[in-house]
This record gives structure tokens, C-alpha cells and sequence, in this order.
């Protein structure tokens, strides 16, 4: 999408004759192909635009082209190249004013220096970082991720200092939260565009998993009750042992020896089918990793609804309700009839029902009453007990003035009432009924 973003830029930059914006585009395009590990559409970007860059005399042009050579080096395994395009890369944005770039470029070349067996230069700028005290930006921090392939054998480096180890440390937390980060941005208004998810869990209605793009089958988990496992991780609060983890899957049913035999197994083919990864152990708990990179249906539904409670903007709400709503295909787990996931099942059916209701009637009050009929209906196929659902719908209709309509969701009503429960509908039901057809 990133492509497709910087193509139509560049079209509008050709249309316009910009040569700034032409320029920042191929070297942008560039770097992403090289993020990608495209070596080869990186170079070809470039060598269409060195010419016309080198001649424009920009320091922050020349600097980014000479940063894009070096990396493109770095990558064909060319150290001793690399450390020289990124000399010159930090020159052209030192002389430029652009401390921030040239620090991006001080980290590739520490990178390229001890690709190159020159560890103790290597060290010494990554020492460099510290060296005037403060807090060092998240660019530099970026950067060391983006590098780590390279950098990662300097941080045991004897003449690396205290400062210098902790500033690995936050750059592995930096990394740490980027999944996170994905996450958050997928969540996000329809325009933003991200890439795909290593791990898509969809929980609602039925359990599918997929794993880099493709759906696991019943021959990846090999049993039931490996993919069993793998939702209660998912869905468990906090880290768990073994035992209490057989005590939910398998109660009463092994001793402890019976019991540690069956988990190994169960949790080595769960890490077989859907990574290494994904299932954390430490101590004697395990856990689901939520720093990997995953997208969980369940999650992204109590997400918009937190948000839309947060809201302040009706339209913010409602667009944040339907987002959560969308994403419910049915019951959780529906194909599940295990203690844990029964309760969790209720759980979600009494948050999705009220959702539903709150955005029907926000749509009634708004001025969309056919959306929140729709809305009520959804609510009453899923759960036709669900009186509140009746009594939106009738207010609905009764904004639009359509009487015969109010009329034949109350029959409805009644009809529900003496099948499900043998009584007539609430006294609030009535009320609202005889009021709209006055």
C-alpha cells in the first residue's frame, strides 16, 4: 500500500514538474524497497534520479542519496563501500543543519564498521550517543532496530559503555512495542493502510487461524485439543503453569506424569502450527506472546468498543460501535462447548447485544432511524429474548412515522414473550407502544 501511495504521489509530483518532491520521492521509494530487502528495484530507483540530484546541489538530497548508496552496499555485503557512501551522507547533512539525519547515518556506519572488523571505531560512535547526557531521540533508537543484523554482536563489545548497553535495551524496547503499535494502527480509520499480520485469529463464529497469510487446518493442529490450547492462551488473563492449564482442558482426566506427557505434547505441536514464538515460557508459566506480530478479532472488538465509550463526538461513537459490531460472525467459539469458553462466550454475547442497542439508538437519535432498525434487527436475530431490541426498533419506526411497522414489531414482541417465557412484554415495551401509536 506504501507503493501504491508513493506511485500516485510521484504521478501528481511529474504532473506539477517539482523536482524537490520528484527527487524525495524516488529516494523515499528507495528506502522502503530497501526495508523490503529489494536491493534491486532500490538501485534502479536511484539511478534514474542521481544525476539530476547530484546536479540540484542539495545537501539534504545528496545526503539521502549518498545514505541509500550505503545501505544498498551494506546489504550486497559491501562494508568497506558502505562506510564510505555514509561518510559522505554525514557530511552533506551535517553541512546541511540536519543533526537528526546525520545521526541516522552515524548508526549505519557504526553498523558498517564493525561489519568491517573496525569494532572499536564502531563502538566508539555508538558510545558517541550518550556522550552530551539528555534523552537520546527515538530516531537513533529506530535505527539500531532497523540495523540490529549488524549491530547486534557490538553491544557485548568490552569498550562499549553502561550508556551505550542501555541505549540496546531501548531499542529492544522500542521493537517490543511495534506489534503493538501495528495493531493500534490497523484499528485506525479506514485509510491507513498497514501490512498484513504474521498471525490473523478470528474467534467469532468459527475459530480460524491464519499463519502468514494461510489458513491452518485440521492437519496442522493435528488434534483438537491443540487448537483448544491455543484459545484458552489466547484468551487467559494472566500467565498460567501446566497444571492449571490441564485443570481447565482436561479436569480429572490424567496424574501428573499423565498430565506433563500430554501438555509436551500439546504445546509442541501448537508451536509447530502456528510458531515458535507465539507461546511464552518463563518460570514455570506460560503465556500468549502479545508482543508478537498478530491481529485477534476478540481484541480489536473490545478495542472500538473502548473507544467509542470514550468518544465524544456522536459520529466518532457511532463509526466506532459499527467498526466493533462488524467484526462479530457470530457466537465466540461457537463450535466450543468447553467451561471457559461458555463463560467467555456470555461474556461477549452481553457486550455485543448492548453495543448493538447503544448504536441503534444512537442512530435513532441522530437522524438515521432505518440504520438503527437495521441495527435492532441484527440484535434480535442474534438474540430474539433481547427486549431492549423490540422497544429501539418501535421508536425507530416511530420517526418515521410508520405505524403499521411499530405495530408488527410488537406482535413480534408478544409473540417472543409467550413462547420463550409464557408473559407479555414489559411494562416498558407496552409503554413505549401505546405512546408511538397515539
Amino acid at each position: 500500500m506504501a507503493h501504491q501511495s508513493y506511485q500516485y504521489a510521484s504521478e501528481l509530483a511529474q504532473s506539477t514538474g517539482d523536482r524537490f518532491l520528484l527527487h524525495y520521492l524516488a529516494l523515499a521509494q528507495a528506502n522502503l524497497a530497501i526495508l523490503k530487502k529489494d536491493v534491486r528495484s532500490a538501485h534502479s530507483m536511484i539511478e534514474m534520479m542521481a544525476d539530476s540530484i547530484h546536479a540540484g546541489g542539495s545537501k539534504f538530497e545528496n545526503g539521502f542519496l549518498y545514505l541509500i548508496h550505503g545501505l544498498i552496499n551494506l546489504y550486497e555485503g559491501n562494508a568497506p563501500s558502505a562506510i564510505e557512501k555514509f561518510e559522505l551522507a554525514e557530511k552533506e547533512f551535517d553541512e546541511g543543519g540536519r543533526r537528526m539525519d546525520a545521526d541516522r547515518v552515524r548508526v549505519w556506519r557504526a553498523a558498517a564498521l564493525h561489519q568491517s572488523g573496525i569494532s572499536d571505531k564502531a563502538a566508539q560512535i555508538i558510545n558517541s550517543f550518550h556522550a552530551n547526557g539528555g534523552k537520546v531521540p527515538h530516531t537513533i533508537l529506530a535505527t539500531m532496530y532497523q540495523a540490529r543484523d549488524w549491530l547486534e554482536n557490538l553491544r557485548n563489545h568490552p569498550s562499549l559503555n553502561r550508556e551505550a548497553k542501555n541505549l540496546y535495551a531501548q531499542a529492544d524496547g522500542l521493537a517490543s512495542q511495534i506489534p503493538a503499535l501495528r495493531r493500534h494502527l490497523r484499528r485506525q480509520v479506514n485509510v491507513i493502510q498497514t501490512s498484513a499480520p504474521a498471525l490473523v485469529i478470528h474467534a467469532f463464529g468459527q475459530a480460524i487461524v491464519h499463519v502468514n497469510g494461510r489458513v491452518l487446518t485440521n492437519s496442522d493442529w493435528q488434534t483438537q485439543s491443540v487448537r483448544d490450547l491455543f484459545f484458552y492462551l489466547l484468551s487467559a488473563s494472566r500467565s498460567l503453569t501446566k497444571e492449571q492449564i490441564g485443570e481447565a482442558l482436561w479436569p480429572g482426566k490424567y496424574d501428573i506424569a499423565q498430565l506433563k506427557l500430554r501438555f509436551k505434547n500439546d504445546i509442541y505441536r501448537l508451536r509447530r502450527a502456528v510458531g515458535q514464538d507465539v507461546v511464552r515460557y518463563q518460570d514455570v508459566y506460560y503465556t500468549f506472546n502479545h508482543d508478537y506480530d498478530y491481529e485477534y478479532d476478540v481484541e480489536a472488538f473490545e478495542s472500538f468498543l473502548t473507544r467509542a465509550k470514550s468518544a465524544v463526538d456522536p459520529n466518532e461513537k457511532m463509526n466506532h460501535y459499527q467498526r466493533a459490531v462488524d467484526l462479530v460472525q457470530g457466537p465466540f467459539l461457537n463450535e466450543l462447548y468447553l467451561d471457559w469458553v461458555i463463560s467467555e462466550r456470555e461474556r461477549l454475547d452481553r457486550l455485543y447485544l448492548n453495543a448493538l442497542i447503544t448504536l441503534a439508538d444512537l442512530y435513532q437519535k441522530h437522524g438515521n432511524p432505518q440504520k438503527a432498525v437495521d441495527t435492532c434487527r441484527r440484535a434480535m436475530e442474534y438474540d430474539p429474548s433481547f427486549e431492549e431490541a423490540y422497544q429501539i426498533c418501535m421508536e425507530a419506526h416511530g420517526r418515521m412515522g410508520d405505524l403499521a411497522s411499530i405495530r408488527q414489531v410488537y406482535q413480534s414482541c408478544c409473540d417472543m414473550t409467550k413462547r420463550l417465557f409464557d408473559m407479555p412484554p414489559s411494562e416498558e415495551t407496552e409503554e413505549i407502544y401505546h405512546r408511538l401509536v397515539k
